[in-house]
């Protein structure tokens, strides 16, 4: 990891579980967006601090463009 992702994630791995499970709520301003197809276009450093703390991303809502 370089550049702004390492201050990204150093910054979200220092937030609670809870605070970046709804920092990726539907409806919000930085919700979790996918393709149809999964891939992640906003959430992905929040998300990765996430797996690494085991938590299940597969359960989590998200809002799907096209």
């Amino acid at each position: 990891m370089s550049g702004s992702n390492k201050f990204s994630y150093e910054y979200w791995s220092k937030q609670s579980t809870d605070d970046i499970v709804k920092s990726l709520r539907p409806g919000s301003k930085e919700a979790l967006r996918v393709k149809p197809d999964g891939r992640i276009f906003n959430g992905n450093t929040r998300i990765k601090v996430l797996e690494d703390r085991g938590f299940n991303i597969n359960r989590l809502p998200r809002e799907i463009i096209l």
